[in-house]
């Protein structure tokens, strides 16, 4: 369904697509395909097995492309999967910066196969499209003025915000 109003990243009062909270392509691999059991939604304090995605009219069409193609197209093709896990094989392949027994950490810009770019660009675009916007079922965020888009889609992060990504074994 599509709807006219202000995107909430370029501020254009255009058409508005139905936009997801969380990309739809990551709700698909959170699906368990062997047992067909459904990504956990937490909502209100309980969790329970959904098949719902979080989503609303908050973008125009260009604006869902910029997100797309600057972080969620790369982090699709590099999280986990049943038999993969590229994010994880390109960190196991680099020398850490950091390292002892329960803990260790990479300077992203070193590890060959990793676009901190696009990493981060996804991880701050989830965080900012929760203080954006009021979605669906109080997935509601607080409003920042702290972190921004332009209508370049540019981040624009203070210079002492820090992104950390952690990528968790599952063993």
């Amino acid at each position: 369904m599509t709807l006219s109003g202000q995107c909430k990243l370029c501020s254009q009062t255009t058409t508005l697509v139905d936009s997801h909270f969380i990309p739809a392509s990551i709700y698909k691999v959170c699906r368990d395909h062997t047992s067909n059991q459904n990504a956990i939604a937490v909502t209100r304090g309980f969790a329970k097995i959904s098949t719902h995605e979080i989503t609303d009219n908050v973008f125009c069409l260009e604006c869902e492309k910029r997100l797309n193609e600057n972080g969620e197209s790369w982090v699709h093709l590099n999280i986990a999967r049943p038999n993969e896990f590229l994010l994880q094989e390109n960190l196991q392949r680099a020398t850490p910066a950091v390292s002892n027994d329960v803990f260790v950490a990479y300077e992203g810009r070193s590890v060959p196969g990793i676009d901190v770019a696009q990493l981060g660009y996804f991880a701050l675009s989830v965080f900012w499209r929760g203080a954006a916007h009021e979605w669906p079922l109080d997935h509601k965020g607080e409003k920042t003025e702290r972190l921004s888009f332009g209508a370049e889609g540019a981040i624009r992060p203070k210079s002492e915000d820090k992104v950390t990504v952690q990528v968790q074994a599952c063993h």
